[in-house]
């Protein structure tokens, strides 16, 4: 459809995710199946539609969004099966940067720590979700969680001529949270 309407890609940011902490021995298959089908697979089939087209264009950008828990497990947050899906996503961007490299396909994710989106009204009753998420601001060394502006522009880095010479980079947009782990 992209190529119909814009006559080709240059760029795909994919964004696909979803987030519900849960412990490890309470999982069931089904809860497996929806983060490994809508973080990984989802992904997985949509950068191959991508890079079909960029290869017929020659060559392009995708930035995929990780996660700083595929990185670092949180204690407060017990997300097996969303690590693991995006843990997947990670290791795609490395075994696809090499890959694609010949068609001049780049391939990188961003890696972010806790920022205030929507998905946290998905598990969290909405009148809790501003003192639930306040409650991770001292989780960060910069001392607040990120917002969205925030890994905005490290993927329009990625996506843009001044990062020709990077891929298969994971860049954790963490507000520091990498940094003491």
């Amino acid at each position: 459809m992209a190529e119909r309407r814009f006559g080709g890609v240059d760029v795909l940011v994919n964004n696909a995710g979803i987030f519900a902490p849960k412990p490890f021995l309470d999982h069931i298959e089904a809860d497996y199946d929806r983060f490994a089908g809508t973080i990984l697979k989802g992904k997985f089939f949509m950068v191959q539609a991508a890079a079909k087209a960029m290869k017929a264009r020659g060559g392009g950008a995708i930035v995929q969004t990780g996660s700083m828990w595929a990185l670092q497990a949180v204690a407060a947050t017990p997300s097996s099966a969303y690590s693991v899906a995006n843990a997947g996503v990670h290791q795609m961007v490395k075994n696809l940067a090499i890959e694609l490299a010949a068609d001049r396909i780049r391939i990188n994710a961003v890696a972010p720590a806790v920022v205030e989106t929507p998905v946290y009204g998905t598990f969290i009753a909405a009148d809790q979700v501003a003192s639930v998420l306040a409650g991770f601001h001292a989780f960060h060394p910069l001392g607040r969680i990120g917002q969205p502006k925030d890994v905005v522009g490290a993927k329009l880095f990625l996506a843009s001529h001044e990062a020709d010479w990077i891929t298969g980079t994971i860049l954790p947009v963490d507000g520091g949270a990498m940094a003491g782990r």
